[in-house]
């Protein structure tokens, strides 16, 4: 219990970052791994004392890999020094996949951990509202951004987090997947009150989501409600719904007078980084050029968390990448589309909201360059341990996912490819 609580608290301050507004003459100290560490600890010794975890071989053996293939990107281009800072960096998120898995073990620990994400969202929610609209904490919370076109001149309000959530379209991505998370949290007791307090807070999220004015996170959302309400309300009903969240996100000025488009200058400062990261995973198609290297060559990151993880790690850290990701995908699926007999419905329904939070992940990703981060790896973590405990560890990975990740892999290379070449022909 003790390994558990502990691993709670370096959860909700992965979240809650005390450590930058209130204890901030620790940060020399790094407290937040000093924590971590002995989660670990503690976790190790449970398992050691004859616990189960549900950390897998394959997947750690994914993990450990990838970390080792990360420290071996930055070696061979001669920093030598810097493989073990590149190696400590990455071990941050792999820690979150490592801490979840050690530690939920069982319905009741998995239950904890979804509402402690929520919780943590919904106060960082509130914390925003209360920065854009009465000026708490706005320097650190509120984003001025200048705006270019026809607006030049203006400046954009937009709410953000703290930590790695300082970014608006960060802090966006963050509050999409939690949306799948409560709705389904919210399915257990009465219907009627589950169905207010989700309208409620369901509410809030979007309407901070809308305050960041995040255009890759409105495709997130939609992409998520596309996975998550397919199974309940049926094609014809989501279909629906999509088109009037369309409606309402063009209405409603979401993106904060930006365009939708690739003529504008971020769009196409994204395209171009994809160009370049094309061209990087050309010169150095196996090892790319480092870890970290993207932004230190070009000025500003990929803006696409597939091309900066094949620029910088190139075709074999991108394999492991993506292996990981896939073989977690397919196994709640497995999950999700197995007979009552099989699976309760307790796992049917949480390897669906995983499901689709992981879309939603991904979809925003594919604006952001998020390779690395925690939240990533708490889904990946999370969905593990429901493979584990609705299977009593038994579930296998989804056969032939080298297969799967490798044509995951070549189908996402096309796409960028052709959107750099769409691009290029149209200006």
């Amino acid at each position: 219990m003790i390994s558990f609580g502990l691993y709670l608290v370096y959860l909700s301050l992965s979240y809650i970052r005390v450590f930058d507004v209130f204890l901030t003459g620790l940060i020399p100290y790094r407290p937040m791994l000093a924590l971590g560490l002995v989660a670990l600890a503690a976790a190790l010794l449970r398992l050691f004392a004859g616990h189960k975890a549900a950390l897998r071989l394959d997947h750690l053996a994914l993990l450990l890999t990838l970390l080792a293939w990360v420290g071996i990107s930055v070696a061979v281009t001669g920093w030598f020094g810097g493989a073990l800072e590149a190696m400590n960096k990455v071990s941050i998120p792999v820690m979150m996949f490592v801490l979840t898995t050690l530690n939920v073990t069982s319905e009741r620990r998995f239950r904890a951990t979804v509402a402690t994400v929520v919780v943590c969202s919904i106060l960082l929610a509130v914390a925003a509202i209360a920065a854009y609209h009465v000026g708490f904490m706005d320097d650190a919370l509120v984003m001025r951004q200048a705006l270019d076109g026809p607006r030049e001149g203006e400046q954009l309000l937009r709410v953000r987090a703290l930590g790695s959530l300082n970014d608006p379209n960060d802090f966006a991505q963050a509050l999409v997947i939690v949306i799948p998370l409560l709705a389904t949290a919210m399915q257990r007791g009465a219907r009627m009150r589950g169905l207010i307090f989700f309208t409620a807070l369901a509410g809030m999220l979007l309407y901070v989501i809308y305050l960041t004015h995040s255009r890759g996170a409105v495709l997130g959302l939609l992409a998520t409600v596309a996975v998550g309400a397919r199974r309940t309300i049926g094609n014809i009903a989501t279909g629906t719904l999509l088109a009037l969240l369309v409606v309402a996100a063009l209405a409603s000025n979401v993106a904060g007078g930006r365009a939708y488009s690739t003529s504008d200058d971020s769009a196409e400062g994204r395209v171009e980084a994809w160009q370049d990261g094309l061209s990087m995973l050309k010169a150095n198609p196996l090892s790319g050029i480092g870890y970290g290297n993207f932004a230190e060559e070009q000025g500003i990151t990929a803006h696409n968390s597939f091309v900066l993880c094949f620029a910088e790690l190139g075709l074999i850290g991108y394999f492991l990448w993506l292996s990981l990701i896939v073989a977690i995908f397919g196994g709640l699926g497995v999950i999700a589309d197995s007979p009552p007999d099989i699976v309760s419905l307790f796992g049917r329904r949480w390897a669906t909201a995983l499901r689709a939070s992981l879309i939603g992940f991904l979809t925003c990703a594919w604006f952001l360059s998020r390779t690395y981060s925690e939240i990533l790896y708490l889904l990946l973590g999370l969905s593990a341990a429901l493979m584990y405990f609705e299977n009593h560890g038994e579930l296998p990975a989804p056969k032939s996912w080298v297969t799967r990740a490798a044509v995951t892999g070549l189908l996402i290379l096309i796409a960028v490819y052709s959107m750099v070449r769409f691009k290029g022909l149209s200006s």
